[in-house]
């Protein structure tokens, strides 16, 4: 899932934690070089496009579960 995101404030804790000279694995998309990470995983980014749905989702679970026990 390509994510672009200008997350200064994430990037600056990356470089303030990587000074210059430091030896580190940059992961890289043999594809597309310019597509680059140091670190990868979920981001907050990511964390915060899930949760807002969680709760739309588990209303209407909610909806079709009291529909069906209304029936009886």
């Amino acid at each position: 899932m390509p994510e672009r995101t200008s997350g200064l404030v994430d990037k600056a804790a990356i470089v303030a934690r990587l000074p210059a000279g430091t030896k580190t694995v940059c992961f890289v998309n043999p594809d597309d070089p310019l597509d680059a990470v140091i670190e990868r995983g979920p981001t907050r980014e990511l964390l915060f496009g899930l949760v807002i749905p969680l709760p739309i989702t588990l209303l209407g679970v909610y909806m079709l579960v009291w529909s069906f026990r209304k029936r009886e």
